[in-house]
């Protein structure tokens, strides 16, 4: 097992939730809001590719299709994360989404809407955003970057850092904090776990959810401080 997959099978031991919780305890902001599943119930997980988006202004020139750069660059465990979307012009379709299945793209994350959306229900292809709608791209949208720094609903996001996303919601975490925040979530996670088996074993609501519930994601680094990419 290569690391990347070894990474991507420890983050997938954990939902959105769990994550937030340890993004919070660490200070770090990564929670993209506004962000849900378009196609299948199933969680995303994986390394990030980014793309940027734009508003086109009739200056770009590229005969290469948006979207296709960052799919050639992609592949196995890896998501292709799109930042500058719109939710009245796709961003991502169908010839998009069978080309990333063919590289074994893990999914899409979309600051945006996506269309095709069937198509890629039918192949089972997670697509996350903020949007479906059946108008393209063209002479909407260009792309504009790939693999470079974007912002994904707020939260600075670059090439090589990691994203869950499932029913709750789309999560970020910096590539340079993953094992911190794995090691707080799976924390996080331990206590929760003993918080369901008391409440199995029939203790009270009020006597679980006490003050150590209360004080198990305290922030341990300033609130509110934005993702850092460690190097």
């Amino acid at each position: 097992m290569t690391d990347l997959a070894a990474m991507v099978a420890e983050l997938r031991q954990h939902d959105t939730c769990v994550l937030s919780d340890a993004l919070d305890r660490a200070g770090v902001e990564g929670v993209a809001h506004g962000l849900g599943p378009l196609t299948v119930d199933q969680a995303l997980v994986g390394r990030v590719r980014t793309m940027q988006l734009a508003p086109d202004d009739g200056t770009h020139t590229t005969r290469v299709h948006l979207g296709a750069a960052v799919i050639l660059r992609a592949g196995s465990d890896e998501v292709i994360v799109i930042a500058g979307g719109s939710t009245e012009a796709a961003g991502w379709g169908g010839l998009l989404t069978r080309g990333a299945r063919q590289r074994g793209v893990a999914g899409v994350v979309i600051d945006g809407a996506s269309r095709d959306i069937p198509e890629a229900r039918g192949m089972t292809f997670p697509i996350y955003g903020r949007a479906a709608t059946p108008t393209s791209a063209r002479k909407r949208l260009v792309e504009t970057a790939v693999d470079q720094p974007v912002v994904v609903a707020g939260v600075p996001v670059d090439a090589g850092d990691y994203v869950v996303a499932d029913a709750s919601g789309v999560v970020f975490i910096p590539g340079g904090r993953i094992a911190e925040i794995l090691s707080i979530a799976g924390e996080i996670a331990r206590a929760e776990q003993g918080f369901v088996s008391e409440l199995k074993n029939g203790t009270a609501i009020d006597e679980v959810l006490d003050l150590r519930y209360e004080t198990l994601t305290a922030a341990g680094k300033a609130a509110g401080e934005r993702h850092a990419h460690a190097e």
